[in-house]
Order: C-alpha cells, then sequence, then structure tokens
C-alpha cells in the first residue's frame, strides 16, 4: 500500500508550523543580536536588520534544512550499543565519522555567526568597535586585524564543536534526525505547543547554561601558547610581507586575558542560545501531535493505514498518534472503522490492518532482547579481589558492532579520497589507543593521584540512563500509542462494533502486550542488577579509603549508604519509562478484566 497520501497530508499540515518556526527563529536571532551588541541603538539600526537576515540565511535556515532533509528522506538506523559507561560512550562518539562531521559543521555555522555578530557591531559603532574584525594602530598609522576578533572566532569554533558533540551525546543513535515524541502528550490533548516548547526550552537551556565557560580551556592554551605560536606564524607570513596586518596582529597593542574573555563570553552565549532555540523549536513543532489528518482524505481508513505502514519513522510516528488519539476521543472516527468490514481499493479490512500494525510493532519491541538479556539475569560468582573503578579505567571498552559505524543517517558514501575529518578521527584514534596503554602501565597509586575518585566514578561506572535511552527511547512512542489505540478500541467495541470486528483478535491483543510488557521489565531488572552490583563494588571501595582515614587517624564523614548508579536508573525509569510501563501493563489488565465474563484467552484465533 502506497504512502504517499498520508504524507501528502502530513506534509501539507507542516506548512504553517515551517513558516512559524522561521518566524520565531527569525526574532530569536534578532533579539539575541540586539543582545550581543548591549546597545539601544541595535534595536532600530539598519545594521541590525542585515545582519539578522545574514544570521538567517546563512545559519538558520541550513540548520532547519539539514534537520527537516533527514527527517523525511533519511530513517535513522537501529544497533545495540557497545558500551555501558559515560567514558565509553565518549570514547565510541570521539571514534564516529558522523560526530566529528557535525562538530566541523557546527563549528563554522558557529564561526559565520562571530563574522555576522562582529559586522554588525562594526557597523554600529565603527571600527573602534571591542569586536571589530581591524583597527586603526596609531603607532604604525594602519589599520591591523585586531586580536580580541581572533579569540572571537576561536571561541565561537570550539563553542559550535562542543555543542554538536553535547547533541550526540544527549540523542541516542537510534533517535538521531527524529524529533523527541512524547507519549505522554497525547493523554493530555490540551497541551499547547507554546507551553510545549517553553517547557523543553527551559530544560535544554538548564543543561547548557555553563556552556559558554567550556571556552576557558582553549583561551587559556592561547594565552599560554601566544607569543611563541604569532612568532611561528610570522616566519611562515614574512614580517614585511603585505599580509602581515591582515593575519598577525599588532603587538603594540595591550592584550588583556580577562578583559578579552569578557567582551566575548556573551556573543558567545548567544551564538550558543541561537543554535539550542532554533532546534528546540524543531523538534518540538515537528513532533507535536498534528490534527485529525486521514479525515481530510477521500478514504479516511486507507490514508490512515498508509501512515501507519509507512517506512520512515516520521511519518508513521504521526500516524500512530493521530490513531491513539482517535481511539481516546474520536467515536465518529472509531465507527468508521468497526464499520469498515469490505475490502476496498486494495486494502486489508481498517480493524485488521490497525490491529496487525500495533501488534507488529509491539512484538518487534526489544525484539532479540530474551537472547541476549535473560528475563531472570544471574547474577555472576563475586571475585575474591574485585576490581576497582582504576582497573575498569585501564581496560579498553568493548568494541562497538559493526552497526555503530554505519549507524550514519546522513553519511556519504564511500569515496577514495581521505577528507580532513577521516585524518583527525584515524589521529585521534591512534592516540587513544596510546593513552590507554599508557595508562594501564601507571601504578594504582599514581592513579588515585591523578585522576579523583568522582571523576573517575563519573566516566568508568555503567551509566543506566545510557542504556536505558539507547535500547528504548527509539520504540518508546510507537508502542505507548499501540498500547493506548488497541486497548481503548477494544474498550469501545462493546458499544460501537456492530460486526463483532475485534472479538477475534482480543487474544492475539493480550499476548502482544504482555510480551511487550514481560521484555520491557527483563530489560529493566537486567540494567537494575548491573547498577546493584556497581554500586556494591562502590561501597567496598569506600570501604577501603574509611579505614585508611581511621588508621592515620582521620574522621570519616561519609557514609556507605551510597547508591548512584541505582538513584540514576530510578530517575530515568520514573522521568521517561515509567508511563510506557503503565500502558502496557495497564492496557492488557483492562482487556482482561473487561472481557473475562466473554472468555477471553491469551492467544490469538486468527
Amino acid at each position: 500500500m502506497s504512502s504517499a497520501p498520508y504524507r501528502a497530508l502530513v506534509k501539507q499540515a507542516m506548512r504553517p508550523r515551517q513558516e512559524r518556526i522561521l518566524f520565531l527563529a527569525t526574532l530569536t536571532a534578532y533579539t539575541l543580536l540586539c543582545a550581543s551588541i548591549l546597545s539601544p541603538r541595535a534595536l532600530f539600526s539598519h545594521g541590525v536588520a542585515i545582519g539578522t537576515a545574514l544570521w538567517v540565511v546563512l545559519i538558520v535556515l541550513p540548520m532547519l534544512l539539514r534537520r527537516r532533509t533527514a527527517l523525511i528522506f533519511h530513517a535513522p538506523r537501529h544497533f545495540k550499543p557497545g558500551y555501558t559507561s559515560r567514558g565509553a560512550h565518549c570514547v565510541s562518539l570521539l571514534r564516529s565519522t558522523y560526530v566529528w562531521r557535525e562538530m566541523s559543521l557546527h563549528a563554522a555555522f558557529a564561526v559565520a555567526s562571530a563574522v555576522c555578530i562582529a559586522a554588525t557591531a562594526t557597523h554600529t559603532f565603527g571600527w573602534d568597535a571591542a569586536l571589530a574584525p581591524m583597527h586603526f594602530v596609531a603607532s604604525h598609522g594602519t589599520y591591523y586585524i585586531q586580536e580580541s576578533f581572533l579569540v572571537f572566532l576561536l571561541h565561537a569554533a570550539f563553542i559550535g564543536a562542543v555543542f554538536a558533540f553535547c547533541e550526540a551525546a544527549r540523542t541516542p543513535a537510534g533517535c538521531r534526525n527524529l524529533p523527541p515524541f512524547d507519549p505522554a502528550v497525547v493523554m493530555h490533548g490540551g497541551v499547547s505547543l507554546r507551553v510545549r516548547f517553553f517547557g523543553v526550552l527551559a530544560q535544554r537551556i538548564s543543561r547548557t547554561f555553563l556552556l559558554p565557560l567550556s571556552t576557558l580551556l582553549p583561551f587559556a592554551l592561547y594565552v599560554l601558547c601566544r607569543d611563541a605560536f604569532w612568532e611561528r606564524v610570522l616566519q611562515l607570513v614574512g614580517i614585511e610581507s603585505i599580509l602581515r596586518r591582515f593575519v598577525v596582529p599588532s603587538f603594540r597593542t595591550p592584550f588583556h586575558p580577562m578583559l578579552v574573555f569578557v567582551r566575548v563570553l556573551l556573543p558567545v552565549a548567544a551564538i550558543l542560545a541561537l543554535f539550542v532555540t532554533t532546534y528546540t523549536l524543531f523538534d518540538v513543532y515537528w513532533s507535536h501531535p498534528l490534527p485529525i489528518l486521514s479525515d481530510r482524505a477521500r478514504d479516511p481508513n486507507a490514508a490512515l493505514l498508509a501512515g501507519l505502514n509507512d517506512t520512515q519513522p516520521f511519518f508513521a510516528a504521526h500516524a500512530f498518534s493521530e490513531l491513539a488519539r482517535i481511539a481516546l476521543y474520536d467515536p465518529k472516527r472509531r465507527k468508521i472503522i468497526f464499520d469498515d468490514v469490505q475490502r476496498q481499493h486494495g486494502r486489508p479490512v481498517a480493524w485488521t490492518g490497525i490491529y496487525l500494525a500495533c501488534t507488529h510493532a509491539l512484538d518487534n519491541f526489544l525484539k532479540g532482547e530474551t537472547k541476549r538479556v535473560p528475563l531472570q539475569p544471574k547474577r555472576d560468582a563475586p571475585s575474591s579481589q574485585p576490581a576497582t573503578i582504576w582497573q575498569a579505567l585501564a581496560q579498553p571498552p568493548a568494541k562497538a558492532p559493526e552497526q555503530l559505524r554505519n549507524a550514519l543517517p546522513l553519511a556519504a558514501p564511500t569515496q577514495t579520497g581521505v577528507s580532513l575529518v577521516q585524518i583527525v578521527h584515524m589521529t585521534l584514534c591512534i592516540a587513544g589507543a596510546v593513552a590507554k596503554r599508557m595508562w594501564s602501565m601507571v601504578p594504582s597509586d599514581a592513579k588515585h593521584a591523578l585522576v579523583p575518585q568522582a571523576l573517575a566514578l563519573f566516566f568508568a561506572a555503567p551509566s543506566p540512563a545510557l542504556e536505558l535511552n539507547d535500547r528504548l527511547m527509539a520504540q518508546r512512542a510507537f508502542v505507548a500509542w499501540s498500547a493506548i489505540a488497541l486497548n481503548h478500541l477494544a474498550q469501545a467495541s462493546i458499544t460501537e462494533d456492530r460486526y463483532g470486528c475485534v472479538q477475534n483478535d482480543l487474544g492475539g491483543m493480550v499476548q502482544s502486550l504482555v510480551g511487550a510488557h514481560e521484555r520491557l521489565l527483563g530489560v529493566q531488572r537486567h540494567i537494575e542488577l548491573t547498577a546493584l552490583d556497581a554500586d556494591n563494588q562502590l561501597v567496598r571501595e569506600a570501604r577501603v579509603v574509611r579505614n585508611a582515614l581511621e588508621q592515620a587517624g582521620d574522621a570519616a564523614t561519609f557514609s556507605t549508604a551510597y547508591a548512584p548508579c541505582y538513584n540514576e536508573l530510578q530517575s530515568t525509569w520514573q522521568a521517561s519509562y515509567a508511563t510506557l510501563d503503565t500502558m502496557l501493563s495497564g492496557s492488557a489488565r483492562q482487556i482482561l478484566h473487561t472481557f473475562a465474563p466473554f472468555g477471553v484467552e491469551s492467544v490469538d484465533r486468527r
């Protein structure tokens, strides 16, 4: 069955939202550009209007078009991660050419943004602006490139790359280029786009609030190596070269590191805020439930079934969201579904197509996890000398499967040439292997002195949040909406299904719901045991430190009742997956309770 009708409906419904995204992004760019200049004259300046237009055309539009193209034409590939800790996760990201490509691209976007801000500031204040590309040096009697402008470009490139890396670390690989669909939004149909946007924006800003301070690292390196760096550049350019004043700043101008850092901090924060706001607008507006679209088609049931079976997750997600809302709130559309008992236009009966699509989503949820994760996992026998965090850091991270290297939605075909990104990627892989080897040769006592215990715990301890998100996030919305649709359609069939379409499939529905719920709980128990084992290891190490302090005569002021891994698991589960657990178990119970007098069996009669 062709999915073109439903895709056309979704694209048509998204056009007003795309215009609204562009308008709000332009307004955000104008506000941030005025704030970065810090002048009342900027509000009504023609230069700010031109700078905003350039900012939107050169940065905002390419960012939105890239996300839209990847959303519609590139389906994310799912793979099983080969890491369990944050350190291994960071290593896997640094080994990915997709991440390096994103970091390079966002660094270029940030540099272009910095040039727009500097040009706007120069137009507003003249060449005396703090961020002007050139400034007049009286002792030379000519214009030289301004060092603060070069530092601004360095900060912008660094913050763009760091932002791209953080986005890749935050987003599971199976959800790249797919907006975060929230299954709970369907249950609360009154939530508006504006409320959702500000809620998500507040969360993301809180996560990136201190990110501009990370530019202290490259700035400190620049200050330490400043003289040697420019001396080498002068040797390459030539002291008497005509290009010197366009490449090398004048050293007769005093350089105040703290003043320069404070000057560039606010514009860098404005660039970061533009990135965060633009991506938040895109994610919220493209994932928020659309109106019932299938009613606009000539054959509503055919359009809905085409969307449910779409190969692109984005269009299929909107179809499943629409089906869940029909099952919850639209008795007129439910009647159309139940009354469709004849095959038309080469498609199956409406209820049969819905039943097969929903049970397919439920049956494929965590498919294969029963082989990899037993429902009742066994604990390994504890060794006489358990491995410490330092030994875990010395161990090379588990190699990710082949899918990790291929899970790049926008990956280009293999080329014979070697790009700069690939060269940097290979260099870092070699450097990482050498660093791991050298770290394994460091004595244990020296490791405690080199790396604090808290930092080692953060990077080496298992991260239940990473494992949960990588296994469950991509399929969470589809499974939740399938459970809602099957449950409420079954409940409504008692009074609305005149032909008894649903009753023959009740057993299969319960079987799929129970199976998906059991696999979900199996994964939870497996990760819970991993978290408990990690916390027990931390308690044993804390006891060693406590005993050492007591022998030295110092009082131990910390408690061994410390379970960071288990607490992380609980908080992530309650925030993201407790609703899914409730939907699966509650749907199965309600169907069994409602149809128990009619003798519902947990097997499919079809």
